[in-house]
């Protein structure tokens, strides 16, 4: 996984189910990417890739 904030969000969430969301796939222009609430104030936008991993 990469991590292009710097931040180590990426490898915090190298799992979909962390988090206290849960994932939702994003809609209108956005396919393929999804949604998930990591805390109260903030929410992870990303992409899977099957290739990937």
């Amino acid at each position: 996984m990469i991590d292009a904030t710097g931040d180590g969000t990426a490898d915090d969430f190298d799992s979909w189910q962390a988090g206290i969301g849960k994932p939702e796939p994003l809609k209108g222009e956005l396919p393929g990417y999804w949604s998930q609430r990591t805390d109260d104030e903030h929410r992870l936008v990303y992409r899977a890739d099957a290739a990937a991993g």
